[in-house]
């Protein structure tokens, strides 16, 4: 199906791919944080992950560990087009109160939140998170939103820091030396690692 493109994110991996194109066979059209509208008119979003369907985990419905998973943006062309053809398994609906620039960071907070998940953290678990980008934003918003007092942030960037206060991280800084239950690298850095 061929979607008008309305919204792409820029993320980490655009900003690295420019740089080292990597994964990305050349031309490459970058962009996977996308929203835009159906030939219906209806306003949708786009799950980027591609995956065979017919692997083992695919079967499980664990299509994000797929033997042959690909990135809509990546491997194949991505949001930062006019016009976009992705199968039509990937497209979610958009209610009409999420704005276009909200839509554009469904992608990121849905990882975010799949993270925090994954981490089965209790709310009496001290929380620590390395970046404050919108990865790391959501998980400060999933540890909020599930009660933890302690959520400390780690960030180069006075404003995204202020944004992390403003969602619930109790302590910020450029550098982390507490001790954690649960630490989420949301940057992938040498540094961060």
């Amino acid at each position: 199906m061929v979607i008008d493109v309305a919204v792409a994110g820029i993320g980490g991996s655009e900003y690295l791919g420019y740089r080292n194109p990597g994964l990305r066979p050349l031309p490459n059209i970058m962009g996977h944080g996308i929203a835009g509208v159906a030939p219906d008119g209806g306003r949708v979003a786009v799950n980027p992950l591609r995956s065979c369907g017919a692997c083992a985990f695919c079967r499980r419905g664990q299509a994000q560990l797929c033997d042959s998973w690909s990135l809509i943006g990546v491997q194949s062309p991505g949001g930062f087009a006019q016009k976009l053809a992705v199968p039509e398994d990937s497209l979610v609906a958009l209610p009409d109160s999420i704005t276009w620039d909200q839509a554009s960071f469904i992608e990121p907070f849905a990882n975010a939140v799949n993270a925090w998940d994954l981490a089965q953290a209790d709310p009496s678990a001290a929380i620590a998170v390395l970046g404050a980008g919108s990865l790391g934003l959501g998980v400060v918003a999933s540890a909020s939103a599930a009660g933890c007092k302690i959520i400390q942030v780690s960030d180069n960037s006075a404003p995204r820091l202020a944004a992390a206060a403003t969602l619930g991280a109790e302590a910020i800084s450029k550098q982390m030396t507490d001790t954690y239950d649960i630490v989420f690298d949301t940057v992938g850095s040498a540094e961060s690692r």
